[in-house]
């Protein structure tokens, strides 16, 4: 009965357009034409209720423009075929909605309202008002360096083509920003159908800042410059291994990789703690521990970090690029303790020439040792040392440190008169990073009265903090031994959008808005903790280190979701990553 439906209003569509053919349109067809596309929606809407689809379309609310959104979306293929350019049904449907477009662009331009300029586009498709609409839209979003809703637009853009007469230099703005957006956000296919009208039109001129440029031209240019999420397959032996060619700290690629030699390297030798640890907690009793590295992947090198030392290798050859790799230089009374947790994971980035790690502050015996106290007939440690790490830059070239920031485990004479913010920043203990957009956003902790867990912008070129966020705080838990149990730690960042992403090792989830500098939601997830025991030496696993970083996807609807899967968890959890709402979990205890 829907489908007849349809089929009724789209064959009273014909007549109307054949019975008024060659002759003045009367002053109501507009409105007759508008009934009958009218039923052709709601019969649709019933059909994709039916269908299973009811969640592509949008439940109808208070306001009249959702009942529309969606819908549209489905149906541009099929009016398409039923209103041809140029014919009468086209300009009655013109006659019937272009004052409601052009009102309501109007009123979305003028407050630059991107969501009601992007809805005009949508509900409007065959109005001229939609044109200016959609690229005012995407331009805004652009401009704002809102990548994922520009993308859209200038997509949206394209495909109003069929519809209106869109000029070539829109089409060819539209590809080639279109292409940067989506290069850069990583969205193989999209990005696969902007090139393709490139490469089709590469003489296509526009005016890219004060130069009229080919398409085709620039599109070379950003092929270079741009960083590549592909995945790079290397022949080991008789096995083909693939190898993603950006790390989990999410550093890209500059380029992709040219003239790859068949057969790689079969192993980076990484020697680890170039002194065997001390553990004070376990009688002096010598423990040599390596941890387990997540690579930085460039074209050309394979950065490692294990805390202690930076370690760098030519990706073709397997070569160590720094001789025995970069450390922070270290008293002569210096040792080292055993870690906490075996399975910390630290990360390096990489800036231009500029990598950038957290590196272990060497302890000193004269001031770091702890002191131990007998009662009951043991050792009772009042004071226990907990390394700090500092953020460093090393010029990739020759290993050399260029600047150094944080990291201390006490505050210099000279530094009582520097402001709050570099004062804190001075004893934080940095742990994973990220680069975006030509700034470093670092997580560290400071463990002065109480744990505190921080987001840091930082200049990559001086290594100077621009801005600090307080993510978290509580006490700093210790044992009976004085051996600190549990601090607050943050798992490896993702950046979409302009939000910064980031889990805790307290069942915590984070969301950062990166321009305005604020905690936009916080999320907890069940947490088991799962600490281990070494003789007096016990405390919870720093596990999210191990974690990588979160996943972020979207759903049949669009909503962007984020998911973790943290190894004090025994589910996989997504979260809505705009308010942090759980949407699902998947126990993953006895299942495969």
């Amino acid at each position: 009965s829907e489908l007849s439906e349809i089929h009724s209003a789209l064959k009273e569509i014909e007549e109307l357009e054949s019975d008024n053919a060659g002759a003045e349109a009367p002053k109501n067809l507009a409105g007759a034409i508008k009934v009958q596309v009218d039923r052709v929606i709601r019969a649709y809407r019933t059909l994709l209720g039916m269908s299973g689809h009811a969640q592509e379309v949008l439940e109808v609310g208070e306001n009249p423009d959702e009942e529309w959104k969606n819908v549209w979306l489905l149906l541009r293929r099929d009016l398409q075929k039923s209103m041809p350019r140029g014919s009468e049904l086209e300009k009655a449907w013109h006659e019937a909605f272009n004052v409601d477009a052009e009102v309501a662009f109007e009123a979305a331009l003028e407050v630059r309202d991107l969501a009601a300029l992007m809805l005009v586009g949508v509900r409007y498709p065959f109005a001229p008002a939609a044109l200016r609409a959609t690229k005012a839209s995407a331009d805004l979003a652009f401009a704002e360096g809102q990548r994922a809703l520009a993308a859209k637009g200038y997509s949206a853009l394209m495909a109003l083509e069929p519809f209106q007469s869109v000029s070539r230099q829109d089409l060819a703005l539209a590809a080639i920003k279109g292409y940067l957006c989506t290069r850069e956000l990583g969205w193989r296919k999209a990005e696969g159908e902007f090139k393709s009208w490139i490469d089709a039109n590469p003489a296509a001129a526009v005016l890219w800042g004060e130069e009229r440029k080919p398409i085709g031209a620039l599109l070379l240019d950003f092929e270079k410059a741009i960083p590549s999420f592909d995945t790079l397959e290397l022949q080991l032996g008789e096995s083909l291994v693939s190898m993603p060619m950006a790390t989990l700290a999410g550093q890209p690629s500059k380029a992709e990789p040219k003239n790859l030699e068949t057969q790689a390297w079969p192993s980076l030798k990484i020697k680890g703690p170039l002194s065997p640890r001390t553990s004070y907690a376990m009688k002096n009793l010598l423990e040599v521990e390596v941890s387990p590295v997540i690579p930085t992947v460039t074209p050309t090198s394979i950065l490692v970090n294990t805390g202690e030392a930076l370690y760098g290798f030519d990706f073709l050859s397997g070569k160590s690029l720094w001789g025995d790799g970069v450390r922070l230089e270290a008293p002569r009374d210096a040792f080292h303790y055993s870690e906490q947790d075996p399975n910390l994971i630290l990360t390096a980035a990489r800036w231009q020439d500029l990598v950038i790690a957290p590196l272990e502050n060497p302890l000193s015996k004269s001031t770091d040792a702890p002191k131990a106290k007998s009662s009951f007939g043991g050792s009772v440690f009042s004071h226990f040392p907990v390394v700090r790490r500092a953020l460093v830059g090393v010029d990739q070239a020759s290993g050399n440190i260029l600047w150094t920031l944080g990291g201390q485990y006490r505050l210099r004479s000279d530094q009582a008169s520097l402001p709050d913010l570099e004062k804190r920043i001075a004893v934080t203990s940095f742990f994973t990073l990220t680069v975006v957009d030509d700034v470093i956003y670092a997580l560290g902790t400071t463990r002065e009265n109480e744990s505190q867990l921080h987001l840091v912008a930082i200049d990559p070129a001086q290594g100077k903090p621009m801005w600090s966020v307080l993510l978290g705080a509580g006490q700093g838990e210790s044992n009976m031994f004085g051996n600190p149990m549990r601090d607050a730690m943050p798992g490896i960042p993702v950046v979409a959008e302009g939000v910064l992403y980031v889990q805790s090792n307290l069942g915590a989830v984070m969301a950062v808005e990166i321009a305005s500098q604020r905690v936009l939601w916080v999320s907890r997830y069940e947490a088991l903790p799962r600490p281990f025991t070494r003789i007096r030496s016990t405390a919870y696993r720093k596990v999210t280190h191990a974690n990588g970083a979160p996943i972020l996807t979207r759903d049949k609807k669009g909503n962007l979701l984020l998911i973790v899967a943290p190894t004090d968890s025994r589910f996989i959890t997504a979260f809505d990553a705009e308010s942090g709402e759980v949407r699902w979990r998947t126990q993953t205890e006895n299942a495969q």
